[in-house]
């Protein structure tokens, strides 16, 4: 059974002769390795995570407020085997050491009834220490000098600053700014150096944008535009949108948008997930010559939110379709020195198509209920040529087609609350790496079809006055009830890492408390 155990604590501060206050918060968490099949190898890893930080505000002059945020999270997780020992002695660990510290700063000024600005800048430090490795059940001298030389560094600046102002133009909103992001990626954690990566990226982007109404405000449409120059892309990229919304006298919207994106060339925090598997690493880096990723999209719905009778209730129906041109992709490029390299490429252009709709109703004043579904097809034009010639070798992987959810939540009392939440994940392609064949030295790379999940969840909170000036909140429930998780999960020292899929937790109960000062 997995054991997770949290404690959360928040210390308001309030100054009414300032106009400031803010609050302190804290909390810790620890969760036990969990192996489901019972092979020795976790499923789910030991988290230990610490968090510290606080929140202010502070008005300095008339309609201009200033707000701060500044915090720092300690995380260590490891999974693998023999958790008693160095992540080096295991037969096989991955282990990550987070340290990260982050803050905000954002000054709000209104200066009339038609104009506004606001000015915002946040950074992101995160220092990683890294293993991916182990003696592989071999604990030869040798093999234990191998072992120590799988632990890694990465170090992750990031800036960010932006301005935006709003004018109001007899009814039309004018809005314009300027947002600038810098990072740094320093990552040595792989065995070889020249895969090592030390690179600086940087965007500046430039955006406009006009909100106008018309037929007494029955009519909005906002039209606008953004310019962004990548340090990536030679040539800066122009994303136009357009989006328009008709209320009409009853509560019904219609809606109506097309807009456009693009995502840059540069490595992405998960791609610094480095599995081990079979004594060998494998990580994902960007093929050379890599090109921006373009999307194209159009959607539409209806949504209403009203009365059936006395009875509050809203709904909303929206269809889309996306054009991605150059999408990303992975494919397998081989292996070099301990080393199993997957290249991030430029794959054909592929497509998303689907609908969701969502439903939610308050029969009685202490009861809501919400649903929603969702359905889509994603597809790119030509197979994967890792997989090419099986089922699914089209698909986006691990993306269920098929999803929805249902939500219960009953005040019993003021202070004391109920809730159900129920999840149904659909059935999805996911690639499964296997060790080679005898006699060959590439592992071999299959789809496999997902099984489908009904998830339900069960809970309770309670909230009460300590002693005047502190609340305690107390949750209470259970997770994934019916026990709903994958059952054909790899064994022993060579199973793949990544063959994961459906609901991330078996059943489990938990217990939370939350100190309000």
């Amino acid at each position: 059974m997995v054991s997770d155990h949290s404690l959360g604590a928040v210390a308001e501060l309030v100054s009414h002769d300032y106009k400031s206050g803010g609050y302190v918060y804290a909390s810790a968490r620890h969760r036990n390795p969990y192996d489901h099949n019972g092979d020795g190898y976790s499923e789910l890893g030991k988290i230990t995570q610490e968090t510290v930080g606080f929140n202010y505000y502070v008005d300095l002059v008339e309609d201009g407020e200033l707000f701060v945020n500044l915090h720092h999270i300690h995380e260590n997780r490891r999974g693998g085997n023999r958790f008693d020992l160095p992540s080096h002695e295991a037969d096989i660990a991955e282990a990550l050491v987070h340290n990260r510290w982050g803050g905000s700063f954002k000054w709000t000024h209104r200066i009339n009834s038609k104009f506004d600005y606001r000015l915002v800048t946040s950074f992101a430090l995160t220092d990683r220490d890294s293993y991916y490795g182990g003696v592989f059940e071999d604990y030869s001298d040798e093999s234990r000098l191998e072992a120590l030389k799988a632990y890694g560094k990465t170090n992750n600046p990031l800036y960010f600053a932006g301005a935006t102002a709003n004018y109001d133009l007899d009814g039309q909103l004018i809005t314009a700014g300027v947002q600038l992001k810098t990072e740094n990626v320093k990552d040595n954690s792989v065995k070889n150096e020249f895969y090592a990566i030390d690179q600086t990226f940087s965007n500046v982007g430039i955006f406009v944008q006009d909100n106008m109404h018309f037929l007494d405000n029955a009519l909005e449409m906002i039209v606008g535009i953004r310019m962004d120059k990548h340090s990536e892309l030679e040539d800066p990229v122009f994303s136009p949108r357009v989006t328009a919304r008709y209320l009409f006298d009853n509560g019904l919207n219609f809606r109506l948008a097309f807009g456009t994106g693009f995502k840059a060339p540069q490595p992405f925090d998960e791609d610094f997930h480095i599995e081990a598997i079979d004594g060998d690493q494998r990580v994902i880096r960007n093929a050379p010559g890599l090109k921006a990723e373009h999307s194209y999209n159009i959607s539409g719905g209806i949504d209403y939110n009203g009365f059936w009778g006395d009875t509050p209730i809203l709904f909303a129906l929206t269809g889309f379709h996306t054009n991605l041109s150059d999408a990303f992709a992975i494919e397998y490029v081989g292996e070099e020195d301990g080393i199993r390299l997957f290249n991030r490429v430029n794959a054909d252009n592929a497509t998303v198509t689907g609908f969701e709709a969502d439903f939610g109703v308050r029969p009685i004043d202490d009861l809501e209920l919400r649903a929603g579904v969702s359905y889509k097809q994603a597809e790119y034009d030509h197979e994967n040529p890792d997989f090419e010639g099986q089922e699914g070798a089209k698909k986006f992987f691990r993306t269920p087609d098929l999803s929805g959810n249902f939500r219960a939540s009953y005040d019993v009392t003021h202070d004391f609350n109920l809730f159900l939440l129920a999840k149904f994940l659909g059935e999805a392609y996911v690639p499964h790496e296997l060790p080679p064949l005898e006699g060959e030295e590439d592992p071999q790379l299959i789809l496999e079809k997902s099984d489908s999940y009904f998830v339900l969840d069960l809970g309770a909170s309670y909230e009460f006055d300590l002693n005047g000036t502190t609340d305690m909140k107390i949750s209470i429930g259970c997770k994934n009830v019916l026990d709903a998780y994958q059952d054909d999960l790899d064994f022993g020292v060579d199973r793949d890492p990544a063959y994961l899929y459906g609901p991330a937790l078996p059943r489990y109960g938990y217990i939370g408390t939350q100190l309000t000062f």
